[in-house]
């Protein structure tokens, strides 16, 4: 679903969806390069496919050689206007949110904020915004870049943060380094490594879907 300023995204919907002050529903976004049936897939695993899913494809095309194409919040390659895209990206992030809301009739308090790798550091860049009170924070093995710790304006979304002690991508400091700076900011932190790769597993999955029980949500 899509208008000129939210994102085309794509929603995986409970057969018996019911929204009330205590349902959740997970925004996820996914990781460089990748598209919206990614992190879509992980729909029936999370609390067994009892929440609703709203996937956002990231609005810059990338070309990946050998004919593949993908997505990008904003392009590594293009660092000149990489804060720009970000800031670009978030814009229609929080526009997709509100046609989603529209859509489906949930609110901010519903909403649990997510991503992977590149996701995961645009869900740390929207998820603590002053004006916005969103139930949860997912960070799966992502980095928080120095210039998104200006968007960490509150302290009362709780997060789950995940890393690969195998992680070749983004070395497990990075997972580390969320954590610590978090808790630094009175953040109640739920912090799991696996000995997994640049990946989600069962286990992190499985972990997950507890922390999201613990959050109360029906």
């Amino acid at each position: 679903m899509t208008s000129n300023k939210n994102l085309k995204y794509m929603a995986v919907v409970p057969e018996d969806l019911s929204i009330d002050a205590n349902s959740s529903v997970l925004f996820l976004m996914h990781g460089y390069g990748s598209h919206m049936g990614d992190l879509a897939s992980l729909s029936g695993l999370i609390r067994h496919g009892s929440d609703l899913m709203i996937c956002p494809n990231a609005p810059f095309p990338l070309q990946l050689g050998f004919n593949q194409s993908g997505f990008s919040w904003g392009n590594y390659e293009d660092q000149e206007n990489y804060t720009d895209h970000i800031n670009e990206s978030s814009e229609r992030a929080f526009a997709t949110i509100e046609a989603a809301k529209d859509q489906f009739g949930f609110d901010d308090s519903n909403l649990i904020v997510g991503g992977f790798s590149q996701g995961g550091s645009m869900a740390l860049r929207i998820g603590f915004t002053q004006d916005r009170k969103f139930k949860g924070v997912l960070a799966l093995s992502t980095i928080l870049r120095e210039d998104h710790k200006d968007s960490i304006q509150r302290s009362d979304v709780p997060t789950f943060v995940s890393h690969g002690t195998n992680d070749q991508v983004l070395d497990i400091k990075e997972g580390r380094y969320i954590n610590e700076t978090l808790k630094s900011l009175n953040i109640d932190v739920t912090y799991k490594e696996y000995a997994m790769a640049h990946e989600i597993t069962r286990d992190c999955i499985s972990d997950l879907s507890s922390w999201i029980d613990n959050l109360g949500v029906s």
